[in-house]
C-alpha cells in the first residue's frame, strides 16, 4: 500500500511539475509577443528631465510616433529616458532628442529629430544627441536679472 500511495504522490508531483513548465513556457512565449508590439524601445540621456514623466509622448516632425515608458537615473546621475517609438519610424546615428513644451505652460514632450543618414540606431540603442528641457523659471530668472542689470548700469537721468 505504501509502494502504490508513493507512487500516485511521485504522478502528481510529476504532473504538477508539467504543468508549471507549459504555464512558464506560455508566460516565456506570451511576454515576447507583447514585447514586439509594433514599437522598439532607444535611450536618451539628459542632464536634467524637468516635467517629462512616464507617458509623455515622442514626436517627430510634429506627429506622435511614441511615449517615454521609462525615466531614471545612471551612475553619472544623468538622467536616462527610454523612449518607445513605432516600428514605422527609423532613427538614424546622428538623430537628436530634445525635451520641449506644448506651448508656454503645456505638457513636456520629447521632440525627436531623426536624422538623414544611412545608418540606423538598433532597437535598446542610444541616441547620443540630446537637448534638455529649458525651465521657465530659469529662462524668467534670467531675463529678470538682466533687467536688473541693464537697469543698474544706466546713468541716472539729468534733472531739469
Amino acid at each position: 500500500m505504501t509502494a502504490q500511495r508513493q507512487a500516485v504522490v511521485e504522478f502528481l508531483t510529476g504532473g504538477l511539475l508539467m504543468l508549471v513548465l507549459v504555464g512558464f513556457v506560455a508566460f516565456v512565449f506570451s511576454g515576447a509577443k507583447l514585447a514586439n508590439d509594433g514599437h522598439y524601445d532607444l535611450i536618451a540621456r539628459f542632464t536634467r528631465v524637468d516635467g517629462l514623466a512616464v507617458g509623455s509622448e515622442v514626436r517627430a516632425a510634429g506627429v506622435p510616433v511614441g511615449s517615454v515608458s521609462a525615466l531614471s537615473l545612471d551612475e553619472n546621475n544623468q538622467a536616462i529616458a527610454v523612449l518607445r517609438v513605432s516600428d514605422i519610424v527609423q532613427v538614424d546615428t546622428d538623430a537628436s532628442a530634445a525635451i520641449a513644451t506644448d506651448g508656454l505652460f503645456g505638457a513636456k514632450f520629447v521632440r525627436l529629430d531623426i536624422g538623414g543618414g544611412d545608418d540606423m540606431i538598433a532597437a535598446g540603442g542610444e541616441i547620443v544627441f540630446t537637448q534638455e528641457a529649458m525651465i521657465v523659471e530659469d529662462l524668467l530668472e534670467l531675463i529678470i536679472g538682466r533687467g536688473r542689470a541693464r537697469l543698474s548700469s544706466d546713468p541716472a537721468p539729468a534733472a531739469q
